[in-house]
């Protein structure tokens, strides 16, 4: 049994056809889940341990599409931005550059919301 690699196996299927912020949070819960019903020290056989879930490639995708997300030019709910970043903080994630990402599209979100600046209203640059 492989519980990480299976969630993430889910998640490339579920986000081949783009990006999905829902998919992305839900995935982040349930491989905390998973390590949290494991124990954090435990032995994973086949499956990642923490340390090596930094690395892998499954998770790498999951956060090049959090990346993605946090473009300018797409939406991610706010609530979902914030149990992501709570999903990452669980983990023990870090990545130096997501943080700013993360910072830069509260910022847009902000000044959507105080100066109603919309998304729609902006000149496309083509």
């Amino acid at each position: 049994m492989t519980p990480l690699k299976d969630i993430f196996r889910s998640y490339n299927e579920l986000t081949n056809r783009g990006f999905n912020s829902e998919a992305t949070v839900e995935t982040l819960k349930n491989a905390f889940n998973a390590i949290r019903a494991r124990g954090f020290k435990g032995r994973p056989h086949g499956d990642y341990s923490v340390s090596e879930l930094d690395q892998s490639v499954r998770m790498q995708k999951l956060v090049d599409d959090l990346k993605f997300g946090l473009r300018a030019d797409q939406f991610f709910s706010p609530h979902h931005l914030a149990q992501a970043n709570l999903s990452l903080g669980d983990l023990g994630y870090k990545n130096a550059d997501l943080i700013p990402r993360v910072f830069e599209k509260l910022n847009n979100l902000l000044d959507e919301r105080q100066l109603g600046v919309n998304n729609e209203q902006r000149e496309l640059n083509f």
